[in-house]
């Protein structure tokens, strides 16, 4: 896809995360760009761990981050960079939250440490620092007060899950040769994650009426996740691969009916 006149944070958001970018699209015109900013922002934040050879230099480049989000809350001068510079103004306005907004950085902290990502709790952290923090900014961006961001906060979530639960068997090397039980262990550990995503995701759509209509274009990328969640759940499947995908154009064809009705 290729939209002329897209801001530098918008590029970065459609070649980082296209299906966040496409659910962003429906959001209302003159609050797009913070959806692309904040979609920016993770897709930064998610490449660190992925790039250095050590871990200091994924923490000194982390701390840069750090510095950079703790001024736009100060008074003091705001670092050079597109995505910070495009985070201005929903902060002046006071539509984040700064906390949410450590929270992705130090989500990255949590893949370049020694942590276990076989521990369940470690990954629900993990999941709560990235995929429910970038739901609640996203909905806080459009005007959604706590309320809205709290639901949106367990959306986020599951969206979250569903996408580690499909990366995971590739961020664990050798999880299937380490020993004859690590398989089996790494699939009860997704269908966890799995059982917990689609409960809170439930828990969000009862509550759907808490968040008005045109806030709800960033929860419209969830239905991805979903799939691969429910998929975790079937019996007879191989739970270490991900089958869930569709082709492109039934995505689109599914994200323009949940615009339409609203339903995420």
């Amino acid at each position: 896809m290729s939209l002329p006149g897209l801001s530098a944070v918008g590029k970065t958001a459609l070649q980082g995360d296209p299906g966040r970018f496409e659910a962003a699209m429906f959001a209302p015109e003159d609050r797009r760009e913070h959806l692309f900013a904040l979609i920016a922002l993770n897709v930064e934040l998610s490449r660190i761990p992925e790039t250095v050879t050590e871990s200091m230099l994924g923490e000194i480049r982390l701390q840069w981050w750090d510095d950079a989000i703790a001024a736009l809350f100060e008074d003091g001068p705001v670092a050079g960079h597109e995505v910070i510079a495009a985070l201005k103004q929903p902060v002046d306005n006071g539509l984040l939250v700064k906390a949410r907004l450590v929270d992705l950085i130090d989500a990255r902290r949590i893949t370049l440490s020694d942590e276990p990502l076989t521990d369940a709790a470690v990954l629900h952290r993990l999941i709560t620092q990235t995929g429910g923090a970038l739901a609640a900014l996203q909905i806080g961006a459009l005007g959604g007060d706590k309320a809205a961001q709290d639901v949106a906060a367990d959306a986020g979530w599951a969206e979250g899950a569903g996408r580690l639960t499909a990366a995971l068997p590739a961020m664990i090397p050798n999880a299937d040769q380490e020993n004859a039980e690590a398989p089996a262990k790494l699939s009860t550990l997704i269908q966890s994650l799995a059982s917990d995503g689609l409960a809170k995701l439930d828990d969000a759509r009862n509550k759907r009426r808490v968040i008005p209509r045109n806030c709800r274009a960033p929860l419209l990328s969830i239905r991805p996740a979903e799939r691969r969640l429910r998929s975790a759940l079937q019996k007879d499947v191989d739970i270490l691969k991900d089958d869930s995908a569709v082709s492109p154009f039934r995505e689109r064809m599914s994200l323009f009916r949940r615009a339409i009705t609203g339903r995420f």
